[in-house]
């Protein structure tokens, strides 16, 4: 076989790993939604094969291209024991015995890590897109087949007896365990051994180095050598590709671990729907990616700026599905048929946009990898990195399901519960991105800040959402608050960012333009910009000033202390820490004054340490508010915001900290936006061009 094609044969069962894996995983989904009824305990047992499939890497990984087959067979025995046990998990009926049963099924997840590198190590880079492409289609498949088999078997046991709850795990576990026994038959009589496999893509040796390929480990030394890379700078490449995959996966589940429960239960619907409804949506990103991945294929471009426009508009996309998301708990019956419209609509994007960022994201990480000197010749892979993002995965198999139905518990079945979580993990999610992107811009803080005002103001005063409303004295004290550190304060410590035109010339169209060199105003003065900061600031200052004025005032009336005596302890850190921000704001506001006047004056500068002050000052403020989200709210001590809420607002301001807290630059590092590749790179790792891609995994 010429033209570094992956033999069919390979393809076929490569797809069949993959499919069953993720089978295995999601087809308790469904099932779930009869268990114990105890949101904990049932998490407990979904996250159990997350346990089983990060400690089976520490073996998948000794298997390399060189002994496929025998991976592929170790996988399906792996898939028989755990699906034999877990039928019997009806039987036995122990919380402890479902946990074991799902931990042993999870063996056999690690063999993802040795699906992708078979496909990424038998094909040459000018065809590797094409097989990723297939490898992101086969985890579709399997995201389609485990919630549709459980679906199924459901539908068939409530046909066969007025009690389906055992006989629909039964078959569920019937149906998996014969995918692993005919898919060991059929690697038996079917797979050709690793030698042929070898010999058909023209590979020369066990190691799986092609023929074509003069290059040695010494190569890859010396990359290392010229890179000039320490291992410090490696484990950071490798932690990033941890965090990103482990993020835009945990999104994910949580979505499907919580919309399962919210569909069946909270809707009406029914598991066997909300199992086809999983289905559905599992379909619909395969075709997304694939429509992705062909427009992406068609630019041919050299360069990674189309990796970052891309994922930023899916992190866009992403948030605005999740703002859909928040429903009133006490809506009438019309409304209530609205939000469950809403609901769908807004879960389908927020799912679609979700998926898309993988190849973009791992786009982008795996130019670092290459960069850090972690791509490996001998195997035409990023063996390492590979590794870290699967091991990302993973551990977000566990911790999505436990965070999602934890969240449910406590803030109650509703969706609120599930968009402030989202919210949450979204913030942290584009925090990893920026940071892999090495690029942080003005518009999105200013935006953020400006949406977690509004949130604020709605949250507060809207009651359903345990709000304390328009006629409590209190409400006005967060909100007031808000707008001060928030909406005023961050765009003010802006001001003098190159590209933060709009906060000084009140153009806002320029929020929805990227940041280019062409659109920067950096030919302002910077006179224009120190009057514009002095306006925020001084706005800022009032605004906190009115905002201490409420809460001193609700205290007042409440006839409770007004420095957090005889207070829980998590209330007084809030009162001394918000009195430690107002005694710091009146110092920056009247060093800030004496700086102005002297530099308007053509005086010496003074107070040179006033704008690094208030960088701090900043964080501490965001710091104090997020404490303060967490505090019951109203002077009688009864009641406080939806779980979701609490999650909304401090993931908003987790994002903005991060935001401001990390060295940051408006344009991209030494590389991304360069065109062509510099010679340093080797290989570009591009998701959709030339170059090693090993870039959608789950």
């Amino acid at each position: 076989m010429s033209g570094g094609e992956v033999p069919f044969v390979v393809v076929v069962f490569t797809c069949l790993v993959c499919t069953g894996i993720m089978a295995n995983f999601t087809i308790v989904l469904p099932l779930s939604v009869y268990w114990s009824g105890a949101m904990l305990a049932d998490a407990g047992i979904i996250s159990s094969y997350a346990i089983g499939a990060i400690i089976s890497l520490t073996f998948w990984v000794r298997y390399d291209s060189s002994s496929i087959k025998l991976c592929y067979l170790n996988h399906a025995f792996m898939v028989i024991i755990g699906n034999v046990l877990f039928a019997f998990t009806p039987s036995i009926d122990q919380w402890w015995y479902s946990w074991l049963a799902r931990f042993v099924l999870g063996l056999e997840g690690g063999a993802m890590y040795n699906a992708n590198l078979a496909l990424i190590s038998l094909s040459n880079p000018a065809n590797r897109v094409k097989y990723l492409a297939y490898y992101q289609s086969f985890v579709g498949l399997g995201l389609v087949l485990g919630p549709a088999i459980s679906a199924t078997t459901t539908a068939l046991a409530l046909g066969f007896t007025s009690h389906p709850h055992s006989l629909r795990t039964i078959l569920a576990a019937v149906f998996m365990g014969l995918w692993g026994f005919f898919l060991f038959i059929a690697l038996i009589f079917y797979m050709p051994d690793d030698a042929s496999i070898r010999e058909t893509v023209g590979h020369s040796d066990s190691k799986g180095i092609p023929l074509d390929n003069t290059s040695s480990q010494s190569d890859t030394d010396e990359i290392v050598k010229e890179n000039n890379w320490s291992y410090l700078d490696k484990a950071y490449v490798l932690l990033l590709a941890f965090l990103g995959n482990f993020m835009r996966i945990f999104q994910r589940l949580a979505w499907e671990v919580s919309a399962i429960v919210l569909l069946a239960q909270y809707f009406n619907w029914g598991a066997i729907a909300a199992g086809y409804s999983l289905a559905i949506f599992g379909i619909l990103q395969t075709v997304a990616q694939y429509f992705y991945g062909e427009a992406r294929k068609s630019l041919q471009s050299g360069t990674l700026k189309d990796s970052v426009k891309d994922l930023r508009r899916f992190e866009t996309l992403e948030i605005i599905a999740i703002a859909a998301l928040f429903s009133k708990t006490n809506a009438s019956h019309n409304w209530r048929d609205f939000f469950n419209i809403t609901f769908i609509l807004a879960s389908l994007l927020f799912y679609l946009a979700s998926c898309l960022t993988s190849a973009p994201l791992n786009d982008l990480i795996l130019f670092r990898s290459t960069r850090a000197g972690l791509y490996e010749k001998n195997v035409h892979a990023h063996k390492k990195t590979l590794l870290a993002m699967q091991y990302g995965i993973f551990v977000a198999f566990f911790a999505a399901p436990i965070a999602a139905r934890a969240v449910l518990h406590i803030g109650g079945l509703n969706t609120t519960s599930l968009a402030g979580l989202l919210v949450l993990g979204w913030a942290l999610q584009t925090t990893t991105n920026s940071i892999t992107i090495g690029r942080i811009g003005s518009r999105r803080p200013v935006v953020i800040a400006f949406i977690i005002t509004l949130f604020m103001i709605w949250s507060s005063f809207d009651k359903s959402l345990g709000g304390t409303g328009p006629k409590n004295l209190f409400t006005y004290h967060p909100v007031a608050m808000t707008i001060a550190f928030y909406a005023l304060m961050t765009p003010g410590h802006l001001v003098y960012r190159d590209d933060a035109a709009f906060l000084t010339t009140g153009d806002f169209s320029l929020l929805f333009s990227n940041p280019t060199p062409e659109n920067d105003d950096k030919g302002i003065d910077k006179s224009d910009r120190r009057k514009a900061h002095l306006i925020y600031l001084s706005l800022a200052t009032f605004f906190a000033v009115v905002g201490y004025f409420f809460i001193f005032a609700a205290h007042a009336q409440s006839g409770e202390s007004q420095i957090g005596q005889a207070e829980t302890s998590s209330r007084s850190a809030h009162v001394a820490l918000g009195y430690i921000c107002l005694l710091w704001l009146a110092i920056q506001a009247t060093t800030g004054s004496f700086k102005f006047n002297a530099l308007s004056t053509g005086l010496p500068p003074v107070f040179t340490w006033h704008g690094l002050s208030g960088k701090y000052l900043l964080l501490f403020a965001y710091i104090t508010s997020c404490l303060g989200f967490w505090l019951r709210m109203n002077y009688s001590n009864q009641g406080a915001w939806n779980i979701g809420i609490k999650f909304a607002l401090t993931g908003g301001a987790i994002s903005l900290f991060a935001y401001r807290a990390f060295p940051n630059s408006m344009h991209p590092p030494a590389g991304i936006d360069q065109d062509p590749i510099p010679e340093d790179v080797i290989d570009r790792p591009s998701a959709h061009g030339q170059g090693d891609t090993s870039t959608n995994l789950a």
